[in-house]
């Protein structure tokens, strides 16, 4: 959905391009051949974490998906800090428990973090209807 720009033009224009209706795809015909093309592609879940943080969930190393207080040993953290940035673009980042607003992903069992994370979304997408 996110290339297809303004699919109904026999061409495009680069701006089109960049600007891609989504929600007109969406809302379009299914595109069998490239649903095809697209699937057997290889796909990492690089936002994974981030999704399960803002519903407020943890990952145990099993991959068993719990509220994220009570993950005694989580496959990964979203801890709270504090950014400062200076002119020259150098950034630090300071742990700050306070802050709700920023996060620094950390994967904290490296081991089985690939595992667990493959399981917890299985949990979750075995529960759509």
């Amino acid at each position: 959905m996110f290339k297809q720009g303004f699919p109904e033009q026999a061409q495009q224009k680069q701006a089109e391009a960049l600007r891609p209706n989504w929600l007109h795809y969406l809302n379009g015909p299914k595109d069998q051949e490239l649903l095809t093309r697209q699937g057997n592609q290889y796909r990492n879940m690089w936002c994974t974490g981030g999704f399960l943080h803002a519903a407020g969930l943890g990952v145990t190393s099993e991959g068993r998906l719990a509220p994220a207080n009570d993950v005694k040993s989580p496959v990964l953290t979203f801890d709270p800090v504090q950014v400062q940035c200076t002119a020259e673009g150098i950034t630090k980042w300071t742990a700050d428990p306070k802050s709700g607003k920023r996060f620094l992903f950390h994967v904290r069992d490296e081991s089985c973090y690939a595992a667990a994370m493959t399981a917890a979304m299985r949990t979750l997408l075995g529960t759509l209807p």
